[in-house]
């Protein structure tokens, strides 16, 4: 028998990756009922990774009310838990994209000198004391160039200028940061943020210039982001002793990927490689003749 594995990502704005497969699989069996078709959807880190967590390993949406990327008001978000955890995976899934995506922001308000991630760092703490200790943290998707200091600010940390003032969320405050000041208590979790894209947090390739101008940022915007980035790595390596500039994926969701790693002790990955294993997309295809992916819009 004839054996097909369909495997996408979301097609953004239409589908989710199990809708797509559920699509693909109910055609192929329309036309071809002899063949025996699974669908196995995948996520990279980006948006619908929790989705296909959910629906490979069960688990439960927990709702949360957190703070809206232009930090103006209040939005409804959701994290996952996962009652039954596979052996070194996570206890709760926190969707960044879920807070502080970019889908959130209407086009003509995207302003990434002032969006900010404080809403993924309350969908942390809120996984937290629900008494999750092993967080999966996505980053695909923002609306952010903030390095991480929203989500670190809502889990205790301090960003003070020169005068000992919180600076302003977003990413125009970073410039203004004249010291980093850790909470009381350490995280009392182990997280993994997975990265969809591998660039580091600064230069050509880096957080402002390659996803800057897709998140509202004009040139001179831009470059005033390269600059508060490029800030916030001193100031992680003078006042906190650890190096993020050049970190792997340490630019993914506009620098939330390095702040993790700085402010969350977090330990970053690729986030297809975790989401295969953890769906047990290898084993997926031992005796498999074809094999359907695709991701888009």
């Amino acid at each position: 028998m004839t054996r097909v594995v369909i495997a996408p990502d979301s097609f953004k704005g239409s589908l989710s990756a199990r809708e797509v497969g559920d699509v693909v699989a109910r055609a192929i069996r329309e036309v071809a009922p002899h063949v025996d078709v699974r669908s196995v959807p995948l996520a990279d880190g980006g948006d619908g990774t929790a989705d296909v967590l959910a629906s490979s390993l069960g688990g439960t949406a927990q709702r949360q009310v957190v703070t809206h990327p232009l930090g103006d008001r209040s939005v409804e978000a959701a994290w996952l838990r996962l009652e039954d955890a596979p052996e070194h995976g996570p206890d709760a899934v926190v969707e960044m994209a879920s807070a502080c995506g970019l889908a959130l922001v209407p086009p003509e308000r995207r302003d990434p000198l002032r969006t900010t991630t404080a809403g993924a760092g309350e969908l942390i703490a809120a996984a937290i004391e629900a008494g999750a200790r092993r967080i999966w943290l996505t980053l695909g998707g923002s609306a952010t160039v903030d390095g991480g200091t929203g989500a670190a600010t809502a889990l205790g940390w301090r960003f003070l200028d020169t005068g000992g003032r919180p600076v302003a969320q977003g990413g125009g405050g970073l410039e203004h940061i004249a010291h980093v000041e850790p909470p009381p208590e350490p995280l009392e979790a182990e997280v993994t943020a997975l990265y969809d894209v591998d660039n580091p947090l600064l230069g050509p390739g880096g957080a402002a210039r390659i996803f800057g101008p897709q998140k509202g940022a004009g040139p001179d915007e831009v470059e005033r982001l390269e600059a508060g980035l490029a800030h916030l790595a001193e100031r992680i390596r003078a006042d906190l002793g650890i190096e993020v500039a050049g970190l792997v994926g340490g630019g993914a969701a506009g620098g939330l990927g390095a702040g993790a790693v700085a402010f969350l002790g977090a330990t970053l990955a690729r986030g297809i490689d975790r989401i295969c294993d953890a769906v047990g997309f290898a084993e997926a295809l031992d005796g498999t003749d074809w094999i359907l992916t695709g991701e888009g819009r």
